[in-house]
């Protein structure tokens, strides 16, 4: 089966060899690519409907998910998951050069479970793995491409590697809290979970929780509640919305947990807050 091959940015060394499917392959290969990035080179926001994986060979970039920015650089990898917003972009100044794998199939999301632990979207990678991956994609530009088995084939030897070389990539404490604070802050009114929130950072949920307690003296769950409750007390004083619409414009999935947290938190419930406020 042939395999189209396209390439682009003249004198970048950018090629990519899109594989056609294979006959009912629970994963297959679905392309495979290179590319030398000119500087601020960006894709997104956008969504595919297959796993995709970039490993960095050299430079430096960003990647951004749920409103979350990253910079990653040679010897990272970033995941994009079927249907999930992204946008990257390369260095001005020292801009990427990656290779990327893409897969899907009725089994991708179990091998992409097995591979890549703990849904990370980003990973420090070793050696081994940015090789496998770049020894596959010579093979398909100097052959121009081959059969479906064999695709697979190198794409399992990839992702073998990768599983037993990712490490996730840890920030700085004070780079997850303060990111964890302006999307909390940014957020606030969605459904917000403190671990969803440790997986988009790249991080376990106990690193976050303890490095978060510890700069902010409250937990990620207390921090989010006391800012919803504050938003909530701007709108009982500012607005003439009812309790109902408060609640869930600042996040809870209720009224009588809202009333309940804002007792808890004020001492008094929504409508003996307003009412107090009012007769000051």
């Amino acid at each position: 089966m042939p395999v189209r091959n396209f390439v682009s940015d003249s004198g970048n060394l950018n090629s990519y060899f899109g594989v056609p499917d294979g006959p009912s392959f629970g994963v297959y290969l679905r392309d495979i690519g290179f590319h030398k990035t000119s500087p601020c080179h960006n894709f997104g926001p956008a969504v595919r409907d297959y796993w995709l994986i970039h490993v960095i060979k050299s430079g430096k970039g960003w990647f951004m998910k749920s409103g979350v920015k990253t910079t990653l650089s040679a010897g990272d990898c970033f995941i994009i998951r079927p249907m999930e917003v992204t946008t990257y972009c390369s260095d001005e100044t020292d801009p990427w050069q990656y290779y990327w794998l893409g897969f899907q199939g009725e089994y991708a999301a179990k091998l992409a479970a097995y591979a890549l632990p703990d849904n990370i979207s980003y990973a420090k990678v070793g050696g081994e793995t940015l090789n496998s991956l770049e020894s596959l994609y010579r093979k398909f530009s100097l052959r121009n491409g081959g059969d479906p088995p064999e695709f697979n084939a190198g794409m399992f030897d990839f992702l073998a590697k990768l599983k037993n070389s990712v490490s996730p990539v840890q920030k700085s404490a004070p780079d997850v809290v303060d990111e964890a604070v302006k999307y909390i802050e940014n957020n606030y009114f969605r459904a917000v979970s403190i671990t969803a929130i440790a997986d988009m950072l790249g991080v376990t949920r106990t690193y976050f929780t303890t490095n978060f307690t510890q700069k902010k003296g409250v937990s990620p769950y207390a921090y989010l509640t006391d800012y919803r409750i504050k938003k909530a007390k701007s709108l009982l004083l500012d607005s003439d919305l009812r309790i109902s619409e408060i609640a869930y414009s600042v996040g809870f999935s209720g009224v009588e947990r809202f009333s309940d947290m804002f007792r808890r938190h004020v001492g008094v419930s929504p409508t003996e807050y307003r009412l107090k406020k009012q007769d000051e």
